[in-house]
């Protein structure tokens, strides 16, 4: 979650209903009426100070409340109706029970026409490489969670189910856009190789009781001043999947940062994968998240880079 510089000019909400704000409802609203609709559920005035780029929410500001800085995500419209916060909410405890920096849920809500999370705001900065030491704790995070963390009566079937709808429809939450990847040879190609290896793993994603984050890259992660990890950020994907979707997203993130010295992080990561993970899992994971990137990527300056990480993770 990156922070944007655009200022909100500072202003407070008191609490209103949502007849007093005037939208209409299944809309998408503006920062200003969530920031109310926040203050109104938490009972007490919200602040905007300024935007951050943030995955997975439609709109993520910095704000006060309470005289202490956090973070406000917001989601409406149809984004509402794709979201599932309680599941992410739940994986979130057990992560943090594990022992990640995650950041602490001051107040949540999910309503049918709009969503909200206020977080602590998390001390650190982003970084573009990754060392070894940090790989080292990225790797302990990920092994502290035990397999079949989500217990004997979680169920991956909705993750899977929804993992298969974003390879054939450009859903509202989904990094994925097979729709519009499909104008494209190797968009094509991308998407028919990870639909092809979703039948394959489908019976060892299913089968799986593992709580993920569901976006464990380094692009969400915050770091001290001496480069050691000291926040992960944007969990709103949490949920009960296979660990090898998280550590697959990192290997891939690995890759796309091969620029700026992460080579030998990846050869790490590239090493775990292939020794923890299932072979139809690895397949599918390091398709998908070919799909995810290069549906952000296409037809931008960035799209080499993400040919060239597909190629290094053995998509392409």
């Amino acid at each position: 979650m990156r922070r944007r510089s655009s200022r909100c000019g500072g202003n407070s909400f008191p609490r209103k209903s949502c007849h007093t704000l005037g939208f209409r409802m299944g809309a998408h609203i503006s920062p200003r009426d969530a920031a109310a609709l926040a203050a109104r559920h938490l009972g007490q005035e919200v602040q905007l100070i300024d935007r951050y780029d943030s995955g997975g929410a439609e709109g993520a500001y910095r704000v006060v409340t309470g005289g202490t800085p956090a973070v406000l995500k917001y989601w409406s419209g149809e984004q509402t109706r794709a979201l599932r916060l309680s599941t992410a909410v739940a994986a979130h405890e057990i992560l943090r029970s594990c022992g990640w920096p995650l950041p602490t849920i001051l107040c949540w809500r999910h309503e049918p026409h709009f969503a909200f999370v206020l977080e602590a705001q998390m001390p650190g900065r982003h970084v573009d490489s990754v060392s070894d030491a940090l790989c080292h704790q990225l790797l302990t995070l990920l092994s502290a969670v035990a397999p079949g963390a989500g217990g004997a009566l979680a169920d991956a079937s909705e993750w899977v189910a929804l993992l298969e709808r974003s390879l054939h429809e450009d859903l509202p939450l989904s990094p994925c856009r097979p729709r519009f990847l499909e104008r494209t040879a190797v968009g094509r190609r991308l998407v028919a190789q990870a639909r092809a290896a979703l039948d394959a793993a489908r019976p060892s994603l299913s089968a799986a009781r593992d709580i993920i984050h569901g976006d464990f890259s380094a692009g969400n992660i915050l770091c001290d001043d001496m480069g050691g990890l000291s926040a992960v950020l944007d969990w709103q994907r949490a949920c009960v999947g296979h660990r090898g979707f998280d550590l697959i997203g990192l290997e891939w993130d690995l890759a796309l940062r091969l620029n700026v010295g992460s080579a030998p992080a990846l050869a790490r990561v590239t090493a775990q994968v292939n020794e923890l993970i299932e072979e139809p899992v690895r397949r599918f994971c390091r398709a998908y998240y070919g799909v995810w990137n290069l549906s952000w990527a296409l037809d931008t300056p960035d799209e080499q880079q993400v040919l060239h990480a597909a190629a290094a993770v053995g998509v392409l």
